[in-house]
């Protein structure tokens, strides 16, 4: 092997490294983001339903949505013909006003939203709701999975108009959450990849642990 065959491996072997370093700092310093959920009653007996999102990574991001999403599966069946049943993907609630919010390093952004209404989309209160921020990107952030009208309820709301006992009935039954991960990515918080729900705070309520 002469001077330029082993010059040659060398630079091969260094520019190697040099991408994997470079590839390895990108992952780093990319935006990461923490979705934590928030109900809260405040002094007029109002509910509020929010969505905190921390930018936790090395560079700005931009979150373009965030909100709650119903983290099961719903169907419907039309009136007066049963036998018709109609799939919907799983309902959204949005928090944001369609504004995109740059969020910088270390920053927090918050979206919030009285509640002066029960929920169209959601057919009983112990429902499991997930809250979820997007970034620029496409890329979907996601808190634990809690039935949050049932925590209102609990914290002393009373939801505005005519709402049927069913749906404030509390049901002797858990609902399982759906997983937003799957099983084998080890690294995202396992109440990401099972239906297991994080526990609430005593205090603020903070629902992501």
């Amino acid at each position: 092997m002469d001077i330029t065959e082993t010059t040659a491996i060398w630079g091969a072997v260094t520019g190697s490294l040099g991408l994997a370093v470079a590839a390895w700092r990108e992952w780093r310093d990319r935006p990461s983001l923490v979705v934590t959920a928030t109900a809260t009653v405040d002094e007029d007996g109002d509910g509020w339903l929010s969505v905190r999102v921390a930018n936790t990574g090395r560079r700005p991001t931009t979150v373009m949505a965030a909100g709650y999403q119903v983290a099961v599966e719903l169907s419907f069946e039309v009136v007066d013909r049963p036998e018709v049943e109609i799939a919907s993907p799983q309902p959204r609630l949005p928090l944001d006003d369609g504004e995109p919010r740059v969020v910088p390093p270390g920053e927090v952004t918050q979206y919030e939203e009285p509640l002066d209404r029960w929920p169209a989309f959601v057919p009983h209160a112990d429902l499991p709701l997930r809250a979820y921020a997007v970034d620029v990107m496409g890329h979907v952030s996601w808190a634990g999975a809690l039935p949050m009208l049932r925590l209102l309820l609990e914290s002393g709301w009373e939801p505005p108009g005519a709402v049927p006992d069913a749906i404030l009935a509390r049901l002797e039954t858990h609902i399982p959450a759906l997983p937003v991960e799957p099983r084998w990515k080890l690294w995202k918080p396992v109440y990401l990849r099972k239906d297991v729900p994080p526990v609430p705070s005593k205090t603020n309520m903070n629902l992501q642990p």
